[in-house]
């Protein structure tokens, strides 16, 4: 009687672990790369999917088509499953990513082949041309919205799936901005959607924005484990949507080639992660970070090191890249060494020979424009920043000086 109370007791439990079921075809899970343009159009899940950077529920689907909804319009869709990693949607062509056997996702020692494997995929797209489209100016005083939709999927399986649903009714999740002003972070919050519990955990966010926001992503993907820095942008009134798999999460390298974006940025965020592959597969595993030699002289090689490895991505791109790309990294990779070396009096050559690192735009892009202006005219004395040109604006923001001290 006992051994028959037992084996009740496990059916109920492995039937809480278990999913629930799916509306849609096995083979037809999962997130779908255009094998024109690399964009991330469609992620299709047990119990919605995700399409035009929005979550849409299932009204119906067979074999040959799917009607989607959001309770406000209803979407068609005629799908065509070729093998398990390719499909067609509306007559065009699709792939998933399925990493071939052997190749260990979550070891360390597998990184390069992992890199190698994801150029192979991800390096060509025939449709992709010259985009010279910067990113939008930042707007002083600007107060927008925008959204930030993010689907985790396999946060727990099995007996830690129970065990999670059974502690936590209703877990939240924060997503942080980088600040302007002062380079910290501030997070807005969200409660999980809880129809999808059993696959993963699904949030929206509501993101106030200064014009373009930088989007911290280790906050936004629980990412401590690494110190790559992959940027989200968003800008006002638009909506960003990521999906991945907790399923490949390391806990050195953090989530690596299993992070789908779409939004208006979704391309810069694909060559984001198409260079820092890159850097992986040259054995190199970090960039743009500051480790090593901490004198001047160090910091000078880092830079070289830094600007080389940034100048071969951009030299042998199978690809155009976006100005946004070129641009930003450019930027990241000057501003960074300009903080490093700023209390150095032997760098006062290198500031007057690059008049573009007191651009206000520029100093706005990233985080490390800020924190550069401001040790810098900490050495110098702050009463020199008025003298600067900067406007009232810039002053005001990043000082937070007020107008009476103008």
């Amino acid at each position: 009687m006992k051994k028959i109370l037992f084996l009740v007791a496990l059916a109920v439990v492995i039937a809480a672990c278990n999913p629930y079921g799916s509306e849609i075809p096995r083979k037809l899970a999962g997130n779908w790369i255009n094998e024109k343009n690399g964009n991330f159009d469609y992620g299709f899940f047990e119990e919605f999917a995700i399409v035009n950077s929005k979550f849409w529920k299932y009204k119906s689907v067979n074999d040959s088509e799917i009607v989607l909804t959001d309770s406000i319009e209803e979407k068609t869709l005629t799908v065509n499953i070729l093998t398990d990693s390719t499909i067609t949607v509306n007559g065009e062509n699709y792939f998933k990513i399925i990493y071939p056997d052997g190749v260990e996702k979550t070891r360390p020692l597998e990184v390069k082949k992992i890199a190698d494997f994801y150029l192979s995929k991800m390096s060509y797209f025939p449709d992709v041309k010259e985009d010279t489209t910067d990113f939008a100016p930042y707007v002083f005083n600007c107060t927008d919205s925008a959204t930030v939709i993010f689907y985790e999927r396999n946060t727990a399986k099995g007996w830690q799936s129970f065990q999670r649903r059974f502690r936590y009714s209703n877990p939240s999740r924060c997503v942080s901005v980088v600040s302007r002003q002062d380079g910290e972070l501030y997070g807005f919050w969200s409660q999980v959607i809880d129809s999808t519990e059993h696959y993963g955990e699904r949030y929206v966010f509501s993101v106030v924005t200064d014009g373009v926001t930088q989007i911290d992503s280790e906050y936004l993907l629980a990412n401590y484990g690494t110190r790559i820095f992959l940027p989200h942008f968003i800008e006002p009134n638009d909506t960003l949507a990521v999906s991945l798999s907790r399923e490949t999460f390391d806990d050195i390298f953090g989530y690596r080639n299993e992070c789908y974006v779409s939004g208006s940025n979704q391309r810069f965020f694909r060559e984001q992660d198409l260079f820092f592959n890159y850097i992986v597969s040259q054995g190199v595993y970090e960039c743009n970070v500051a480790w090593g030699d901490d004198s001047f002289d160090g910091f000078c090689k880092q830079y070289v090191r830094d600007s080389t490895m940034l100048e071969n991505f951009i030299a042998q791109s199978k690809m155009p890249l976006s100005r946004k790309f070129v641009h930003y990294n450019k930027n990241v990779t000057l501003y960074k060494f300009a903080f490093e070396i700023a209390g150095y009096d032997v760098a006062e050559d290198f500031f007057k020979q690059n008049p573009q690192l007191f651009n206000e735009q520029e100093i706005l892009l990233s985080p490390w424009g800020v924190r550069f202006i401001k040790r810098y005219f900490a050495k110098k004395g702050l009463g020199n920043i008025k003298k600067s040109g900067f406007s009232d604006e810039f002053l005001k923001l990043i000082y937070k000086i007020n107008e009476e001290e103008m």
